[in-house]
């Protein structure tokens, strides 16, 4: 499948979904703030398998995930989310890998963040960056970015008033910047290099992942959806609504399959211990896809935030497709 540029891209999906709402989608919708860096970690066991040569689709979120299977070699890589900021800021994270060091990379995103601050101090990175050096750096980004993220980074990153607050502090979330170490690229400048050396271009579409894989006439050796289907459920719970939940589910799994490869992998995230009964329950929803032939390995993903004091016990469940009807 051919995709137009970036800011086409956009336009498409504008056409496409319109100002779309997504069934039960809750909070996350077209003016979702984005989550500024990963909450979630499937790298250290999608790195398990490497997906050199594959083709992935994956939620957008922070942009760390379709970087890490860009530098792991997958190829191609697309990436879709509901929220456009969210989109946006998957533009300028590949800018801004392709363009700066290690140290600048962290303190253009995490300096005068409260909550980065043991981070950057570890590191002995500076805890506040002067607007005027931000706008500096960010000039230097702006050339890879689409109009429309111009327009949206541009309000943002280009005020050289003096100020040394953050730009980016109205988009954190409760869990975001807890677990910092556990971002490859972020924690180790052999990491960030490698990742640096594969910030290719990649389409970004601005709808949600049910009806993107409806509208992409391709397939895909890996379909990684993050916990979209652990919150789904929560929400339609939520609603009183467990029917809404089982329709939804059961619609976005079969347009998961006509996409899938043979051989390919669908993977989802679940911020639950591998050992909570309701992981169980959960993990029952997905028995369409063992009908259908795929195998499930349940991986169990664990680890530590330093800004907490805590561990933090997640699954990535990854059911392969063995046999194609």
């Amino acid at each position: 499948m051919q995709f137009p540029n970036q800011a086409e891209l956009y336009e498409w999906c504008d056409d496409l979904g319109g100002e779309f709402r997504v069934e039960g989608a809750g909070s996350f919708h077209r003016n979702s703030p984005p989550y500024l860096m990963a909450t979630e970690h499937p790298w250290w066991h999608l790195a398990g398998r490497s997906p050199h040569g594959e083709a992935a689709v994956c939620i957008a979120g922070s942009g760390d995930v379709p970087l890490f299977l860009l530098q792991a070699g997958a190829e191609p890589v697309v990436a879709v989310d509901v929220s456009r900021s969210a989109c946006f800021l998957n533009e300028l994270k590949r800018a801004a890998l392709r363009r700066l060091p290690y140290e600048d990379y962290v303190v253009f995103f995490l300096s005068g963040l409260p909550r980065a601050s043991g981070f950057l101090h570890a590191r002995r990175l500076p805890q506040r960056m002067p607007a005027v050096e931000r706008a500096a750096l960010y000039d230097g980004l702006r050339q890879d970015l689409s109009a429309p993220a111009r327009v949206f980074w541009d309000d943002r990153c280009r005020s050289t008033a003096p100020s040394e607050s953050s730009p980016f502090q109205g988009f954190l979330h409760t869990l975001d910047l807890f677990t910092l170490e556990e971002i490859p690229c972020l924690s180790d400048p052999s990491h960030y290099t490698a990742w640096s050396a594969g910030a290719r271009d990649y389409p970004i579409l601005n709808l949600p992942m049910d009806l993107a894989l409806r509208r992409l006439d391709m397939l895909f050796n890996m379909v990684y959806v993050s916990n979209v289907p652990e919150y789904m459920k929560m929400h339609f719970l939520a609603e009183e609504n467990p029917e809404g939940y089982r329709t939804w589910l059961e619609s976005f799994l079969r347009v998961v399959l006509k996409r899938l490869a043979p051989g390919g992998r669908f993977c989802s995230y679940f911020f639950q211990s591998g050992d909570a009964p309701s992981l169980t329950a959960d993990l029952a929803d997905f028995a369409l896809l063992e009908d259908c032939g795929m195998r499930l390995d349940v991986r169990r993903i664990e680890y530590a935030s330093a800004a907490l004091g805590s561990r933090f016990r997640n699954v990535l469940a990854v059911w392969e497709k063995t046999r194609w009807d």
